[in-house]
């Protein structure tokens, strides 16, 4: 845990700094007249760098080492706020996703080299760590959005995140150098990919368009900060209770009770309309979510020991899905209506954690 203690508190500030800041951006853009599509691709923009910079990342970490490149991206973190204060979103989602291609893929590789005995309770405490800064972001965003406005809420949020860049000094080199191993990309690996892909949808329509679809009901900002706090605090705690499904029944069992709960949480969004029945759905998708996502991620180091690389790839599978999610969840909502996307995000989900039965690992 001393090893991780760094880590955890960079990747705590960072992600707190940036949920601050990012929450409310796409209620603001709405309210501002920007059209949905249009939002869809702003936020594409993000994900879209991760997949061309997430594999050159993890090989560059795998040769030169995680620190540095640790600390460039929290910085970078910072950035995407300062430039929303800025009015530039498109040049802040674009510095976000190069940030974000260097911030997940060599900090997971990072947790991987220093890890001893089950990695799923290493990697369970690194991702609490960045799961506490946005459960506690999400709603201190709602409160200061209400309190001081939008603008000054991405300065804030980016003057939080650099407090996690500082911290970045007091990592230890892993000092790990894999330059002659190979990755096999083997079946499981494509099938992993695959899960990763489809099960990154959803986040993606759900932080762009729940707080629009309770905004359209009549909920403040606050409210709707208070069922994402909700949702996280269960994402939070299934870090731990996904430890013990992963040590108890294996992967494969794990990954479809963790998506079967959640595609019923996002099923439940589809005809919410109070706020007891959008808690259910926060807490049912934070479950679910976070016992799959324990998992897959976990899941990487029984497929390689090149773990940047590795880390790269399953980086490029997800933030592909947040590339198809943002731009498909935009057009769904423009064809069919905002409700149909939750019941299409439910159906998704649900086939995820069946595609994980043909992984033979």
């Amino acid at each position: 845990m001393k090893k991780l203690l760094p880590i955890c508190i960079l990747f705590f500030f960072t992600i707190l700094g940036y949920e601050v800041a990012s929450t409310f951006t796409s209620l603001y853009l709405k309210q501002t007249g920007v059209k949905e599509i249009v939002i869809g691709f702003i936020f594409s923009l993000w994900p879209l760098f991760v997949i061309i910079f997430a594999p050159f990342a993890g090989k560059l970490s795998d040769r030169i080492g995680r620190k540095l490149l640790i600390i460039s991206a929290s910085v970078g973190y910072s950035l995407f706020g300062f430039l929303s204060f800025m009015h530039l979103f498109v040049f802040a989602f674009i510095i976000l996703g190069l940030s974000n291609a260097f911030l997940w893929t060599v900090g997971r590789a990072y947790v991987f080299d220093i890890a001893k005995g089950t990695k799923a309770k290493e990697v369970g405490i690194f991702f609490f760590s960045a799961i506490l800064g946005s459960i506690l972001g999400t709603p201190l965003s709602g409160w200061l959005v209400e309190s001081i406005g939008y603008i000054k809420t991405f300065f804030i949020g980016g003057l939080i995140v650099l407090i996690g860049a500082v911290a970045g000094l007091f990592l230890k080199e892993s000092k790990r150098s894999i330059k002659t191993m190979k990755t096999e990309v083997s079946k499981d690996f494509v099938l992993l990919g695959i899960v990763a892909l489809i099960l990154a949808f959803s986040p993606v329509a759900t932080k762009i368009f729940l707080p629009i679809l309770m905004g359209e009901i009549g909920f403040g900002t606050f409210t709707i900060g208070a069922v994402l706090f909700v949702t996280k605090i269960f994402f939070a705690a299934s870090q731990f209770i996904g430890m013990k499904v992963y040590n108890t029944f294996g992967s494969r069992l794990s990954i479809i009770g963790g998506c079967s709960i959640n595609s019923f949480g996002l099923f439940v969004v589809g005809f919410a309309v109070t706020l007891p029945e959008f808690l259910l759905a926060g807490v049912l998708g934070g479950i679910g979510s976070g016992i799959s996502s324990l998992v897959t991620q976990t899941f990487i180091s029984r497929i390689t020991k090149a773990y940047g690389f590795g880390s790269g790839i399953f980086e490029v599978a997800t933030n592909l899905g947040q590339f198809i999610g943002t731009w498909g969840s935009g057009v769904l909502v423009e064809t069919f209506g905002i409700r149909e996307l939750f019941y299409f995000s439910a159906l998704i989900t649900f086939f995820a954690g069946a595609i994980f039965l043909l992984i033979k690992k």
